[in-house]
């Protein structure tokens, strides 16, 4: 039968025994109990067998193999086919139970190396302990088919299972636990694990899945990992959750939840194309990043949720790393960082893109950014919210590179005076740009240091935060308001601002006593109120009097309303003039939304030129 029995204790012997020392059979023979009685049912007795090699190989339901015999270099196995041609048929049948304990060498669990040979088991227990090292189940033979149902279980002092040249293996609610070597080892073209739904990986020391087609034939095609409901749980110091090399693609279906613990272990590694949907990664050790593609493309769906501890969340970087970060109004998703960033692209054709994204960085007042794109990298986003700490920056482009916004954006910082919205200016490189359309909440403010920075702000935009251009490198700041607020909070300058019946407000920050402020445009046009603040008496009589102040230095237009608020002394003489507005041009026309009353006296608006 190919089935190598030890110790002259064949499952034969042991069943003659039985029969002669069976209560029912003895009954039978003295009388004590009638044929027609008697219910016969199969008997099933689990058996201890030794190591198992053959090319073909049938065990019993529940039965035990430990590994007593060696291979040709000198280590234990439990079940092993020859090499070569001859294709091995190994049934394991339910609930076998191979175990061994090699405590001078390599402990090898199940070894399959005929081509085209097939492995079969339900409710498998493999449990495998090498002092050098250990594999739990090693598919070698090309081409070769491991069915091993549902339920079974590998558990191994170092790698879990080695699958390659072509193999296949299906199970599900599958557990592989180990030590120190990977959990889930892919290899070559053409190879492919479905481990269904509710499968666990856990390993400590090592990655949990590595996937890679990188050698064989290619006309097999790319090499396969899919689950869904999937677990896995590493440790150890550039332990991955995943590794996924090139020629690979991988499904992680829906619910699936990668966890790393360890400095550099990231939740996911991609040069491949990774596909997943509700996916949560929950990554804490140092510079441990949630997902990082450095090529090909991941695509994450909804209600999916990153979070690193000391890293960052999602990041590209290399030649065409693609990540699609995409959720729905009804199922968001989020990132939260901890470390460096929320999101990053950062090289020339690395991408991100995202829509319906929660995003928070909180680095405990160090610097953190939510949206980072930097060295020719690009950030897309439709629906964000971001929220940053004390020391985060929200939206921040460097060296060359683009973000695009676009329909709500919440952007939350912890005071108005943090960067909400910010590029860099690097000596060699041109401008970055950011672009944003769409309603907008903005909790903080926009510095465009030599970059291109272009805000449409939709009806019902409101933004607390002040701005700065300094137009190095051909830097600009443009910022179009569509029925929608600005509230002023300290000195601020920008190129263009284009108002359609919207709010410039100085006055809502502006609580402390004697202090003013001063907004620079280059380009005002459209329709507003600006709401000013004015100390029109100053030291008496509109000496050394001040107010808010709206400069524009070079082209302006369309009729304005100025609403002018008292915070001074009322002791006026009603002679006191105080600038409120420049122009250059003097196109813009300016009028008062009422008069002010004054210490008896009313004061207007009124143009003054020089």
């Amino acid at each position: 039968m190919g089935i190598k029995q030890h110790n002259g204790n064949t499952k034969a012997d042991r069943l003659a025994e039985l029969k002669i020392r069976s209560p029912s059979i003895q009954l039978i023979k003295y009388g004590a109990i009638g044929l027609n009685a008697i219910i016969f049912s199969p008997l099933l007795i689990a058996a201890d067998l030794g190591s198992q090699n053959g090319t073909t190989i049938t065990i019993s339901d529940g039965d035990r193999i430990t590994g007593d015999t060696a291979d040709p270099s000198g280590n234990l196995y439990g079940v092993m086919t020859p090499a070569g041609n001859t294709p091995g048929n190994i049934n394991l049948g339910n609930d076998v139970t191979v175990n061994v304990n090699d405590a001078s060498g390599y402990a090898k669990g199940i070894i399959i190396q005929g081509k085209n040979s097939s492995l079969t088991a339900n409710r498998l227990t493999v449990d495998v302990v090498g002092q050098t090292s250990a594999i739990g189940i090693n598919l070698i033979g090309d081409y070769t088919h491991a069915d091993l149902g549902t339920g079974s279980t590998i558990k191994s002092n170092d790698d879990g299972i080695i699958i390659g040249h072509s193999s296949t293996l299906t199970a599900t609610q599958f557990t592989i636990e180990n030590s120190n070597g990977i959990g889930l080892t892919i290899n070559d073209y053409g190879t492919s694990v479905d481990l269904g739904s509710g499968s666990k990986i856990k390993t400590d020391g090592s990655t949990g899945v590595y996937i890679g087609g990188l050698n064989g034939n290619n006309a097999n095609g790319a090499a396969r990992f899919t689950a869904t409901d999937l677990t896995i749980d590493v440790q150890g110091y550039s332990a991955m959750g995943i590794n996924v090399q090139k020629n690979s693609v991988v499904d992680l279906g829906t619910n699936s939840t990668i966890k790393t613990n360890g400095d550099n272990a990231h939740g996911l590694w991609s040069f491949g194309q990774v596909s997943a949907n509700a996916l949560t990664v929950d990554v804490t050790g140092a510079a441990a990043n949630g997902v990082e593609v450095r090529g090909g493309t991941t695509t994450i769906g909804a209600d999916s949720h990153i979070s690193s501890a000391q890293g960052g969340g999602l990041v590209t970087s290399g030649s065409d790393a693609t990540i699609n970060f995409s959720g729905t109004a009804a199922q968001r998703n989020s990132i939260f960082s901890s470390g460096s960033y929320g999101a990053s692209a950062q090289t020339a054709t690395a991408v991100i893109n995202m829509q319906n994204t929660d995003i928070t960085v909180d680095r405990n007042g160090s610097l953190a950014l939510g949206l980072w794109a930097l060295s020719g990298g690009r950030i897309t986003g439709d629906s964000l919210a971001i929220t940053g700490a004390a020391g985060a920056r929200g939206i921040y482009a460097m060296t060359n590179s683009q973000i695009d916004l676009t329909s709500d954006l919440v952007i939350d910082m912890s005071t108005p005076d943090q960067m909400a919205i910010a590029t860099q200016h690097d000596d060699g490189y041109a401008a970055s740009r950011i672009n944003a359309s769409g309603r907008m909440l903005i909790n903080g403010s926009v510095l465009s240091k030599g970059g291109l920075i272009n805000l449409d702000m939709h009806p019902g935009s409101v933004w607390t935060g002040s701005s700065l251009s300094d137009n190095v490198n051909g830097g600009k700041l443009d910022v179009a308001m569509n029925n929608s607020v600005w509230n002023v909070t300290s000195n601020s300058n920008l190129d263009t601002l284009a108002l359609s019946h919207s709010t410039v407000d100085f006055a809502s920050h502006g609580s402390t006593a004697g202090t003013f402020t001063t907004l620079n445009v280059e380009n005002l046009s459209g329709n507003s109120t600006f709401i000013m603040r004015a100390d029109v008496v100053g030291e008496g009589n509109g000496v050394n009097n001040k107010g808010d102040l709206l400069n524009i230095s070079g082209s302006s237009a369309g009729n304005h309303v100025l609403a002018i608020r008292n915070q001074g002394s009322e002791a006026t003489t009603g002679n006191e003039v105080l600038t409120v507005v420049k122009t250059t041009d003097g196109t813009a026309s300016f009028s008062a939304s009422s008069q002010v009353e004054l210490g008896g006296y009313l004061y207007d608006v009124r143009k003054k030129w020089h």
